[in-house]
């Protein structure tokens, strides 16, 4: 199994590089800055893995990836970034930036990954957000952007089921690990306060979601949530 995961070089993207690696024939892993953070990443790997340092909002730069990509069995667009302000304060490039990592980055990575899933049962699955579902003060580019990678989700589960490539989304809530350990802790409160379970995700679940789609051969262009009772 050939799998690609954006965002590869921390938080959920460095742990789902490392809880796939022992099932996966092949990791390609694509981060953008962080030299550091990824020879981290990699160093808890087992698997054979290739490393690629790339923009996914520019696209000569993903197309230069993927062309040195073999075959894709699943493709993760986890990649993921904010830059919050309130609106009178967000200024043009805030906004153009957010939704170019967060959505644009997704398209162009299904764009040239979709070539090189030949398999039936090969899988696009993009990582989204509850704030997709409930908004969120002070981060409208963020929430704009993951709404529009759940319509992304779902247009392209039509489009691409008839190549026998599955696409689904997963909306997480909040997580400890990635962005949710960067909350200020008196939005951490506010937050554990409205989580029917009290508690902020183990990433572990977000694995075994993960594993279990790879597997899976019904669910089509669905947006799953897996947020602890956040939003019900």
């Amino acid at each position: 199994m050939h799998v690609v995961i954006t965002g590869a070089s921390r938080g959920l993207g460095r742990f789902l590089a490392r809880g796939l690696g022992p099932k996966s024939e092949k990791l390609h892993l694509i981060y953008h800055e962080d030299d550091e953070k990824m020879r981290e990443t990699v160093e808890g790997i087992s698997a054979p893995y290739d490393v690629f340092k790339c923009d996914i909002s520019q696209e000569p730069e993903v197309a230069h990836v993927f062309q040195q990509i073999p075959e894709i069995d699943v493709l993760i667009n986890n990649a993921g970034f904010n830059e919050d302000a309130l609106l009178e304060n967000m200024g043009i490039d805030s906004w153009k930036k957010v939704i170019d990592v967060n959505l644009t980055g997704a398209f162009l990575c299904s764009k040239y990954a979709v070539p090189k899933m030949t398999k039936f049962g090969s899988q696009i699955i993009n990582i989204s957000s509850v704030v997709a579902q409930t908004g969120s003060v002070g981060a409208v580019n963020y929430a704009a952007s993951k709404a529009g990678l759940e319509g992304l989700t779902r247009s392209l589960g039509r489009e691409l089921i008839r190549k026998g490539i599955f696409v689904n989304a997963i909306a997480l809530g909040f997580f400890d690990v990635g962005m949710g350990t960067r909350l200020p802790m008196k939005i951490k409160e506010k937050v554990l306060a409205q989580i029917l379970l009290k508690e902020f995700g183990d990433p572990v679940e977000l694995l075994k979601l993960i594993e279990y789609l790879i597997g899976q051969r019904y669910m089509v262009g669905q947006v799953i949530c897996l947020n602890g009772g956040y939003r019900i």
